[in-house]
Parts: structure tokens; sequence; C-alpha cells
């Protein structure tokens, strides 16, 4: 799992390479899917393996593109 201090650098490095770029999902077929303020929030989930562990996350709500195509 990502840290939030990585996702920033990481994001730092993309703005400094090609400016304030736009943020989407992409698609299967390259379309975007836009993104806005609402697509980010705080949750509280738990690992696959152990239900009884909560952890807070950063959750980021993009739309679902479906399953990959044949």
């Amino acid at each position: 799992m990502l840290l939030i201090d990585d996702v920033i650098k990481n994001l730092q490095k993309f703005k400094a390479e090609h400016g304030n770029i736009q943020m989407c999902k992409v698609g299967h077929f390259g379309e975007i899917n836009e993104m806005d303020d609402w697509s980010f929030s705080i949750s509280k989930a738990h690992y696959e393996e152990d239900r009884n562990k909560e952890v807070v996350v950063v959750d980021i709500c993009t739309p679902d593109i479906g399953p990959e195509p044949d």
C-alpha cells in the first residue's frame, strides 16, 4: 500500500515534468472518466485476511469501467 507522502512526491514529480496536467481515470479504450474534489475521501477499511483490523485510508473513488475487454 502506498503512503500519502509517496503519492504527493510522485504527483510533484509529474507536475515538474509536465506542468499542472489533468487527472482522470482512463477507460479500457482510452476514454476519459473525469474526477473532481468529491473523488477523494477518508474511509475506514480492513485487509481481506484480517477483517478485525481497521485502518484509515484515502479512498480514491473512480468510475467503475467494467471488466477487461475481450
